[in-house]
């Protein structure tokens, strides 16, 4: 029976006779998994700032004087002295009770764009600023459409590398921390994914993601179960390319079985670790904790799976 401890000890030992090629492993790691889980997720972001910047300038219905462009020659055109544009129109307004001569009743509306003036109301036309904000709206709407394709296009481009790229390097990350704990390996180990049988590779962790995703959208919860019961998908893989998708995730999941809580604790007990990571803005996690996380992982891998197949040996 293993415990954290002798996990974790394990893992120390390990990691820190090759130092930087854990280091660097988990770095490229910690990019291909960071960097797959991000990309839709950003242009979600950037769709609906967009939309929400756009929306809100072609939504809003108040009227401003600004928006009448003929303001100043219909000031113009009252031949009043000393008024030859809008803003002499208001100063004029405001200066009719001191300034002898000029008494004149003017008032606007800026809702209706209508004027009166001594008892009389005149409108300003408003076809520009109608015009505008249908132009605005057809604008707008292409804008949107545009963005929302551009959007689709790249979810599409970021989920195709994942599965063709980022998989495989995943694959070829976590065989070198298991294949670590034995005997010292290359960083090119990183790269196996991509010729230890490559579309098997690629199919199994694709379907390893899709169905942790699909069962996600049932219930958070149950997505959590499926991510812990396919955990091991990559190191069964690394022991055995060939082994199909199904063989694949049964096997994890044999072997997850009865362990997925000893997995969440033995995440848990990271939590220390992360929390100084962020204190240190994430130097620690490169040039530590993401290593000895990783290389725990790959112990994890191995306790569990002697733990089972000594288990299940036939009794004599």
């Amino acid at each position: 029976m293993w415990t954290r401890r002798e996990l974790k000890d394990r893992a120390k030992v390990t990691f820190k006779k090759t130092y930087w090629k854990h280091v660097l492993v988990s770095i490229v790691l910690a990019m291909v998994v960071g960097t797959a889980g991000g990309v839709s997720s950003g242009i979600s972001s950037s769709i609906s700032n967009v939309g929400n910047v756009i929306g809100h300038g072609v939504g809003s219905s108040s009227f401003d004087e600004d928006d009448l462009e003929d303001l100043d020659d219909f000031a113009n055109s009252l031949n009043i002295e000393g008024v030859d544009s809008f803003e002499d129109l208001k100063k004029y307004n405001s200066d009719k009770d001191t300034d002898e001569g000029k008494d004149i009743d003017f008032s606007l509306d800026p809702e209706s764009g209508e004027f009166t003036i001594d008892g009389k109301t005149y409108t300003i036309d408003k076809p520009t600023r109608a015009a505008a904000i249908g132009a605005a709206v057809g604008v707008a709407a292409a804008v949107i459409i545009a963005i929302m394709f551009i959007g689709l296009i790249l979810s599409l481009f970021g989920i195709a590398v994942d599965i063709f790229v980022y998989n495989p390097i995943e694959y070829g990350c976590q065989k070198f921390f298991k294949r670590s704990m034995d005997e010292n390996q290359s960083l090119g180990v990183m790269f196996n994914g991509f010729k230890d049988g490559y579309k098997n590779i690629v199919k199994v962790m694709f379907f390893r993601d899709l169905f942790v995703f699909l069962w996600s959208l049932l219930f958070i919860i149950p997505g959590i179960v499926k991510g812990y019961a396919y955990r091991l998908v990559p190191y069964i893989l690394s022991e055995n390319p060939s082994m199909s998708k199904d063989e694949a995730l049964k096997e994890s999941n044999r072997l997850m079985m009865g362990n997925k809580w000893k997995a969440f604790v033995l995440d848990l007990s990271f939590i220390g670790w992360n929390i100084l990571c962020l204190l240190t803005w994430g130097v620690l996690d490169i040039f530590y904790v993401g290593p000895y996380r990783n290389a725990t992982y790959a112990a994890f891998y191995e306790a569990v799976k002697a733990e089972k197949n000594e288990a299940e040996l036939p009794t004599v």
